[in-house]
C-alpha cells in the first residue's frame, strides 16, 4: 500500500463507526422515550382528567335524551346512573382489542 492511501482508509473507517454510534444512541433515545411515554401519558390523563360525577350528571340532564332536543325532565337515581357506567367500563375492559 502506498502511504498517500492508508490516512483516508482509517478516516472512512473511524467515520462509518462514529455514525453508526450516532445512529445507535438515536434509536435508543426513540426507544426510552415511546417505552416511557406510554406510563406517562396514561397517568397525565388521570391526573388532568379526574372523575367528575356531578359533571356526568349535569351531562345527563341536559343531553341525555337522543330522541328529542329537550333536556331531561327527570333522571334516575344518580347512584343507579354511576353503577350503570362503571358497569359499562367493566364491560369495555374486558373486550378484546379490535386490532
Amino acid at each position: 500500500m502506498s502511504p498517500s492511501v492508508y490516512p483516508v482508509r482509517v478516516r472512512v473507517r473511524v467515520r462509518v463507526r462514529v455514525r453508526v454510534r450516532v445512529r445507535m444512541r438515536i434509536a435508543l433515545g426513540l426507544a426510552v422515550v415511546g417505552v416511557l411515554g406510554g406510563p406517562v401519558a396514561v397517568l397525565g390523563v388521570h391526573v388532568l382528567h379526574p372523575r367528575d360525577e356531578d359533571g356526568y350528571l349535569a351531562y345527563l340532564k341536559r343531553y341525555g335524551d337522543p330522541g328529542s332536543y329537550d333536556p331531561v325532565p327527570v333522571l334516575p337515581p344518580a347512584g343507579d346512573l354511576i353503577a350503570e357506567g362503571d358497569a359499562a367500563c367493566t364491560w369495555m375492559r374486558e373486550q378484546p382489542y379490535a386490532l
